[in-house]
Parts: structure tokens; sequence; C-alpha cells
């Protein structure tokens, strides 16, 4: 079932990233894809934790924090985000 303010697919990147330059405090034009969580934002596991939880509200549909240990980068991050989405719309 899909939320009915779910953001469309190609509005998913934009509004994450729009979510992770507030929270981190850093320009958005900074947030490439090949930007390192950990090593150059300083996102420790409890900022990832309220990273994920901002963008659930924002975005409108669950995120499963267990998948998105994994990611690095904010591309992998935004990936997941796009791909937990997608299973959203076909759950």
């Amino acid at each position: 079932m899909v939320h009915e303010n779910t953001a469309p697919n190609d509005d998913i990147r934009e509004r994450a990233r729009g979510v992770i330059s507030r929270l981190v405090r850093i320009n958005i034009d900074q947030l490439d894809d090949g930007v390192l969580f950990r090593e150059e934002l300083g996102v420790d596991s409890l900022r990832g934790l309220e990273i994920i939880a901002v963008c659930e509200v924002e975005l409108g549909f669950p995120i499963d924090e267990t998948g998105c240990i994994d990611a690095r980068t904010i591309g992998d991050f935004l990936d997941y985000l796009h791909s937990a989405h997608g299973a959203q719309r076909t759950g």
C-alpha cells in the first residue's frame, strides 16, 4: 500500500539530500553522490538514525535502518531510499 504523501521517485533524491544538508549543516551543493557519510560528514550512528527518521517523515514511507547501515556514501544512501520506495509502491 502506498502512503498518500509518498514522494514520487524522481523527487526522493533531492528531498533526502535536503534533509542531510539541514541535519549535517552543510550546503546542499556540496553533497554529491561520492561524499562519505562518516569520514567526510562525521555522521555517527545516532545522527544516521536521525537522518533516517526525518527522511521517513518527509518522504512518507518507512525506511529499514538496517538497510542503510551499509551506505558509505550519499549516493549509496539515496540509491537505497529509491529502492525502498519502489518496494513500498509494489508491496
